[in-house]
């Protein structure tokens, strides 16, 4: 009788510990509500910039960022993803589609991920001929953004802790680090367009009196961009098929960096807009309805900035300095223009500028009253 009791302990026990594992199991494949759960991929790419990897989170075709937000209202979870230490459970985050989703590693552990790629830096300077270790003991980087606002990456070693939000400004020879106010923090020379060097600080920066940092990002531009961009000019009417054209490219100053490590540059001059000899291969023709205009720089390097503007045609070739004030300003989203045929021919120019310098362009549309 006693075995009898033993073997029915033994198989209840053993009928526990499948039912435990076929849990787990569901958990893996299905969630704890037995939900369909995604497999997608953790991450980490190195940033030259910063200790730390970027992490980013996969899920087929998209690309999640880690994002400031400290909402982190859990919603349905949806997926898995595991790295090299642990696996990360993704849930909906509430009151955010699903451009938003929030990745938990453990209660303490967790962050908000988004498809809205993080702004990318308008200068990045990085410790100059750095070792690793120095890339760790010394202060590693010097970042600017587009909205005025600077980061320092300061060592972990380091006995201050930088906090809060710092802005940056250029002066003729310096770039000075400061609060919102004037209250500078560390000043640099500007030794040329991609490199500066550390003066002073008035917080205890591991950086030594003259060492360098180099904008790598911005040297790798002029490595790969030799010769500013061409423009071709797409014009799209209801009635019409698309027509294209390649721009004429007048005035250009461009910055890059030749097979020899050098820095050098070139500035090319034309005339302007009005005064070109031969229009026929850079006009488009309007058919009498309202249009878009579609700008597509080649390299697929689109500028920082650019600037549209138009002349009545009858204006060609004129030196008037009234003429050249007539010009009509044309409002830009993105790439697109929207234009409307009012019968007349106007002669249009592009002014493009990048990191490496700037260019113009022109081209010509007629309107109906001439087609």
């Amino acid at each position: 009788m006693k075995n009898k009791y033993i073997r029915l302990t033994v198989i209840l026990l053993e009928a526990l510990l499948i039912s435990t594992s076929l849990t787990a199991c569901a958990y893996n494949a299905s969630g704890t509500a037995g939900i369909e759960l995604v497999e997608m991929q953790m991450v980490y790419e190195e940033n030259p910039a910063f200790f730390f990897k970027d992490m980013k989170l996969i899920w087929g075709d998209s690309i999640y960022y880690v994002a400031p937000m400290n909402n982190t209202g859990r919603g349905k979870e949806i997926g898995y993803a595991t790295d090299e230490t642990s696996t990360w459970r993704i849930f909906e985050l509430k009151g955010h589609r699903r451009d938003y989703l929030l990745a938990v590693e453990s209660e303490d552990v967790w962050r908000v991920m988004s498809v809205n790629a993080p702004e990318e830096p308008f200068r990045q300077y990085i410790l100059k001929d750095a070792t690793d270790e120095e890339l760790f003991s010394k202060t590693r980087s010097v970042t600017l953004y587009k909205d005025g606002t600077a980061m320092i990456a300061e060592s972990p070693l380091s006995s201050f802790m930088l906090a809060g939000e710092y802005f940056y400004t250029f002066t003729d020879d310096e770039l000075l680090i400061h609060y919102e106010g004037d209250n500078i923090i560390a000043r640099f020379a500007v030794i040329d367009d991609n490199t500066i060097a550390f003066k002073e600080a008035t917080i205890p920066l591991r950086a030594d009196v003259g060492v360098m940092y180099i904008d790598t990002a911005y040297t790798d531009l002029c490595k790969k961009f030799k010769e500013a961009p061409s423009l071709e000019v797409n014009l799209v009417e209801a009635r019409l098929p698309e027509q294209r054209l390649k721009a004429a490219q007048l005035t250009t100053s461009w910055e890059y960096i030749d097979e020899n490590g050098n820095s050098t540059g070139y500035k090319a001059d034309s005339n302007s807009p009005l005064h070109l000899n031969d229009y026929s291969s850079i006009t488009l023709q309007m058919n009498g309805e309202s249009g878009e205009i579609e700008l597509n720089f080649s390299d697929n390097y689109p500028p920082q900035t650019i600037s549209v503007r138009r002349w009545d045609a009858v204006c060609a070739g004129s030196y008037s300095v009234d003429v050249w004030k007539s010009s009509e300003n044309i409002a830009i989203n993105g790439n697109k223009a929207l234009i409307n045929d009012d019968g007349n021919d106007y002669i249009y120019e592009v002014h493009a500028q990048w990191e490496q310098g700037n260019s113009f362009y022109a081209f010509r549309v007629n309107g109906t009253a001439n087609n």
